[in-house]
Parts: C-alpha cells; structure tokens; sequence
C-alpha cells in the first residue's frame, strides 16, 4: 500500500510542476506584453488617440484572460498541495501504526 501512495505522491508532484510551469510562463508572457507596450508609448509608435484606445482595450482583454487563468492556476497549485499534504500525513499515520 505504501508504494501505492508514494506513486499517487510523485503523480500530484508532476502536476504540480506542470500548474506551476503553466503559472510561470503566464507571468512572462503578461510582463513581456506590458513591456513591449510601454516601450510602444515611450518610442511613440502608437501616436493617435484612438491607437492608444485601441491598444488601451486589447490590452485590458489579454491581460483579463491572463489574470483568470493564472488564478485558476493557483487555485490548483493550492489544491494540489492540500492533496499532497493528506497523502503524506495519510502515509505517516500508516507507518506509525
């Protein structure tokens, strides 16, 4: 039965690391937008107000179904750690017995 939960452990460890692979790679693509925008305005590429409008609302829908699914991310790095946690204690009240 042990080997059985340690299996169980390492397949909660892999999601883990592809949830927290899937955050990380969010961040950087959400900063390296916001970036590239920023150095737009600064180097006057968007120049008129309704690009600047435009990009204004773009934007903000980009970065909206980023944030959602960053939370939802974390929401399952969470969960999955709340697993692995009653699987190990699950594991230690077993070996104590």
């Amino acid at each position: 039965m042990s080997t059985q939960l340690s299996i169980n452990k390492n397949i909660l460890d892999l999601k883990y690391n592809t949830y927290l692979q899937y955050f990380n790679t969010a961040i950087i693509i959400a900063f390296t937008y916001v970036i590239g925008i920023i150095i737009a305005i600064i180097t006057y590429q968007i120049k008129e107000i309704t690009q600047l409008l435009l990009v204004w609302i773009f934007s903000s829908i980009i970065l909206f179904f980023i944030a959602v699914f960053l939370k939802k991310c974390r929401n399952n790095l969470k969960r999955i750690l709340e697993e692995i946690k009653a699987l190990s204690l699950s594991q230690s009240i077993k070996t104590c017995s």
